[in-house]
């Protein structure tokens, strides 16, 4: 028996099993296929542009960008690498424009070939406060990704 585990795109094609005894021998052949993979995502942000990742994904596709209902994609920078699985690691930028800067940007990964979006990552811009601590000012930043809030100290 053959099991497969953590199947890749490059896992993908045909299997034989062969039986061999006394009374002959037989076999029997199967395809794998792998139809997607989601891998994960990400979005960044810094003063002139915002980025999403897609790690590890198959099929690859396009990234659609938006905010507030209007469709930016045609403006989008989009990057493609295969990595040795066949997996896809997608990286898209778009320029970010000051008056924009307080709308949220919306990042999803268009797969034609089955006619759906596979990730989408909501992107949004810095936030920025400053307190008081040890007698010295600092600065404490927030970027906002989908659900997730990272905090740093500056």
């Amino acid at each position: 028996m053959l099991t497969l585990t953590n199947i890749t795109p490059a896992d993908q094609g045909n299997y034989t099993c062969k039986l061999h005894s006394d009374i002959g021998a037989e076999h029997n052949t199967s395809v794998v296929t792998v139809q997607e993979c989601r891998g994960s995502s990400a979005g960044y942000m810094n003063d002139s542009q915002a980025e999403c990742r897609f790690y590890g994904v198959y099929p690859t596709g396009t990234v659609h960008w938006f905010q507030d209902g209007a469709n930016l994609t045609g403006s989008a920078k989009t990057h493609i690498q295969e990595d040795q699985n066949r997996l896809f690691n997608v990286k898209s930028t778009i320029q970010i424009w000051p008056g924009n800067k307080t709308q949220l940007y919306n990042c999803s990964l268009w797969i034609p070939s089955m006619r759906k979006y596979l990730s989408s990552t909501v992107v949004t811009v810095e936030k920025s406060s400053y307190i008081q601590s040890s007698g010295s000012m600092i600065k404490l930043q927030w970027i906002m990704v989908g659900t997730l809030m990272i905090k740093f100290i500056m």
